[in-house]
């Protein structure tokens, strides 16, 4: 065959793979089963998000006939069977059909800044599955590596009840009470750590922890709460500590710039960073003044049964099911004009089950299984189809079943009663979990694997 024939026949083969709809398309492999690590990838030749298939191949741009071979037979896509994976395998114009069954009973949704974002979801098996950044291999992949843009299943994580999610690092509890870590807890912006999913003594059994992006601290027996990392700033780090003047701590939240803690009284006692009235006792410090290290009680809160602090503004769930909050009022035109430094009632909330704050914005869940959210709202995290921002709760459209909320750096998440996973806001690193989509302005299935 001549040069110019030759070149007319793989011309017109491409042009008849893309007419079959089997374009290249991008999203990491599931890997269900086995659960993909990061001994089958190879990261060089990966881009974010990029998938390796199961026979080690790289996918290629533009699937030639739905394989990934170019020297596949041409009918070789009907035979391929689908996986949940982010792909059209089988080349049937559908992607993932019957295939991501994934349940959760738990989503996580954190990070943002520097370190990126990553969500993860316990699966009703006891599982975990994670997706988003993978910077100092917070994904738990084992090493860093690009993005993951689906979500991946852990190798090596089971009988797991919770998981947080930090950025730089994630943890999980298990069902026995310990925490196991990875990616960088103690020493957030160090050299990457390439070590699996470790134990983290010290730190457990714990009934409850709480994960951000530069350590973490959990609720342990005899009603004591330890921490590990540098929360609040620098005047309170160390691998292993535990606050001190606490009465019996049931529950605890926690950022790099302040904590608070739930004491089984219903009162509420927070340390840290007070500039806008973070402490909610009264008071506003001096950016000058640095942290406060000893907890204080927050002043006129005596049956708060949950707290969730966000990045500045704090809200406390109270036993009559309603919602306080203190801060800054994120939401207003300037949310740090009129400081609230005492908690105050966030109108039109009643029967709330559950609240969840992120960087700019918090959620609360009520006991219909609907969700109103209030903040910033720049990039939809708020979930009403709009980018407005509001300082009033504003309902999530869309959602009657959820069960339980997290709100991140500008991203959302929500399990349903079905065991789905629904994310919204800003689809940075791939943290919502649809790829090609910059941000998500209403609540949209993850498939999970």
């Amino acid at each position: 065959m001549g040069r110019l024939q030759h070149v007319q026949v793989i011309c017109t083969m491409a042009l008849l793979a893309i007419a079959n709809g089997c374009g290249g398309r991008t999203g990491l492999q599931a890997g269900d089963p086995p659960p993909v690590t990061h001994a089958s990838m190879d990261s060089g030749a990966l881009d974010a998000g990029r998938p390796r298939p199961r026979d080690g191949a790289v996918h290629s741009s533009i699937r030639d006939s739905g394989t990934d071979s170019p020297s596949a037979e041409p009918d070789a896509c009907t035979t391929t069977p689908e996986i949940c994976n982010g792909l059209d395998d089988n080349c049937d114009g559908r992607i993932d059909e019957d295939t991501c069954t994934g349940r959760a009973v738990a989503v996580t949704t954190g990070g943002g800044g520097a370190q990126g974002m990553t969500t993860c979801a316990v699966l009703s098996d006891g599982t975990v599955a994670c997706w988003g950044s993978n910077q100092d291999g917070a994904i738990g992949l084992g090493v860093p590596g690009p993005d993951v843009r689906f979500p991946t299943r852990l190798p090596g994580l089971e009988d797991v009840v919770d998981v947080g999610v930090g950025g730089y690092a994630e943890c999980v509890r298990k069902r026995s009470g310990e925490i196991v870590c990875w990616g960088e807890v103690d020493h957030p912006g160090a050299p990457p750590d390439p070590e699996p999913p470790r134990v983290y003594d010290g730190l457990g059994p714990a009934s409850q922890m709480s994960v951000t992006s530069s350590g973490l601290c959990t609720v342990v027996p005899e009603y004591t709460v330890m921490c590990s990392g540098y929360i609040v700033g620098p005047l309170t780090r160390g691998p292993l500590w535990s606050p001190e003047g606490l009465v019996e701590p049931v529950q605890v939240s926690v950022t790099p710039s302040n904590a608070c803690v739930v004491e089984r009284r219903g009162t509420v006692q927070c340390w840290g960073r007070n500039w806008y009235g973070e402490l909610g006792d009264g008071s506003v410090a001096d950016p000058t003044s640095g942290n406060r290290v000893t907890p204080g009680l927050v002043q006129d809160l005596n049956d708060a049964i949950q707290v969730s602090v966000g990045g500045g503004s704090v809200c406390a769930l109270r036993a009559g099911h309603t919602v306080v909050c203190w801060g800054p009022r994120f939401g207003a035109a300037d949310p740090y004009s009129v400081l609230r430094t005492v908690p105050e009632v966030v109108p039109g909330l009643m029967d709330v089950t559950s609240i969840s704050s992120g960087e700019m914005h918090t959620c609360a869940l009520l006991r219909s299984g609907s969700i109103r959210c209030w903040g910033e709202n720049r990039e939809g995290q708020l979930g009403d189809g709009t980018t407005r921002r509001s300082v009033d709760p504003v309902l999530v459209v869309g959602l009657d079943d959820a069960v339980s909320i997290s709100c991140g750096w500008e991203t959302t998440c929500a399990v349903r009663a079905t065991g789905q996973v629904m994310c919204w806001g800003n689809n940075r690193n791939g943290a919502i979990g649809v790829p090609g989509r910059p941000s998500v302005l209403v609540p949209t299935l993850v498939p999970l694997p």
